[in-house]
């Protein structure tokens, strides 16, 4: 089913959208500004209905380094961290970045 709040980029041919297949295409998009959590992740309720295939996370200037540790069919996972080492998590800390998740 789709929404009238879902936006459809694009159709996956190889799917039946009107008659119960797979509709690809569907993003989802906001913002978060927050505090890490004591593992240095962030959460956020995406809204697709499935797990997402793609997702992209804009951080608001200067460099940031992350990565997106899990995607499920209603959250998605995105751990900061300090530096490029990935070895120091931004423990309890706050963020901010704009994201995008792509069915």
């Amino acid at each position: 089913m789709i929404r009238t709040d879902d936006e459809v980029e694009a159709w996956d041919y190889g799917s039946a959208p009107i008659f119960g297949g797979n509709v690809r295409g569907l993003k989802k998009y906001g913002s978060f500004n927050g505090n890490t959590d004591a593992s240095g992740n962030t959460v956020v309720t995406h809204g697709l209905g499935g797990a997402p295939r793609n997702v992209s996370v804009s951080p608001p200037g200067g460099r940031c380094v992350y990565l997106i540790t899990a995607k499920t069919a209603t959250t998605l996972t995105v751990r900061w961290f300090t530096d490029e080492s990935f070895a120091t998590p931004v423990v309890s800390g706050p963020v901010a970045y704009d994201w995008v998740a792509r069915s």
